[in-house]
């Protein structure tokens, strides 16, 4: 939940993967129906993936709504339009310890670390990387920048900090923005300007995403024991879109909208990474 005068990064670490310089729009990875099509691995529905809590007091309660949202399944109500529906949604997720710092948040294989840290006046109030090998996701990391979250900002609001952990967490389980154009479609995939409450939580279209993007099942699990990873360094592929080695045919591809997409931008600085 990143306004477009904001710059949001989604990170991707693709196997094998060769470096595109088309846009996002023309990119074949990305569904036009489902979004993106990076999912867990797992052998049986539905599943739970972790969310390694590495968060001050201050974001506690809102990683637990989160989690607790996205795990919703069987009949729910639409307020905004006032109608009931069902969801078989597959996707669970549990809080659990943390494995690394706020400040480092260092990803770990099998589950997604989310973080908060002052990671500085760099123009973003989160970032979800994902790191994949193939089409499975095999681990994540969730950044909220406190930067932006201190007392005289109007970022520090209940609705903006549920807001925007609820789309980085949504970006770590595969799923893509509903829109990026500010319209309030009431889900907090959308980049809404004025965010409400509705923008707070998933809606209808998100679980149907996930239950389109997991109604299959793997022959093996990307959700498993945990190992931590570091990281290498990011280069410029163009203003936009930069790619790190990470050996052994595997890539991660970060994509970053910029306050001021005219001025040439070296690589993004995550702040602590």
């Amino acid at each position: 939940m990143i306004p477009r005068c904001r710059l949001f990064a989604l990170s991707l670490a693709i196997a094998g993967l060769s470096v595109f310089a088309s846009s996002a729009a023309a990119a074949p990875w990305i569904n036009s129906s489902t979004g993106n099509p990076y999912h867990w691995a797992r052998t049986a529905n539905p599943f739970t993936v972790k969310l390694g809590n590495n968060m001050t007091s201050a974001w506690t309660t809102y990683l637990n709504e989160t989690s607790l949202d996205w795990s919703r399944s069987g009949s729910l109500t639409d307020y905004v339009l006032d109608l009931n529906f069902t969801t078989t949604n597959p996707l669970r997720s549990t809080v659990v310890t943390g494995l690394t710092t706020g400040r480092k948040c260092r990803a770990t294989t099998g589950r997604v670390e989310v973080c908060n840290a002052a990671y500085g006046n760099n123009g973003w109030l989160g970032v979800a990387s994902i790191w994949a090998s193939g089409d499975h996701i095999t681990r994540s990391t969730v950044k909220l920048n406190d930067t932006y979250y201190g007392s005289n900002s109007s970022y520090n609001t209940p609705i903006w900090r549920k807001a925007v952990l609820c789309q980085e967490i949504g970006h770590a389980f595969g799923l893509d923005h509903q829109d990026t154009t500010g319209s309030n479609l009431h889900t907090c995939m959308d980049y809404a300007s004025t965010p409400d409450d509705w923008n707070t939580r998933p809606n209808r279209y998100d679980y149907f995403t996930l239950e389109t993007s997991y109604a299959h099942l793997d022959s093996t699990s990307t959700i498993a024991a945990a190992t931590t990873s570091g990281r290498r360094g990011l280069h410029r592929v163009r203003d936009g879109l930069y790619v790190e080695d990470l050996g052994g045919g595997n890539r991660r591809f970060v994509w970053v909208v910029w306050a001021v997409p005219s001025v040439f931008h070296s690589a993004p600085d995550e702040g602590g990474a």
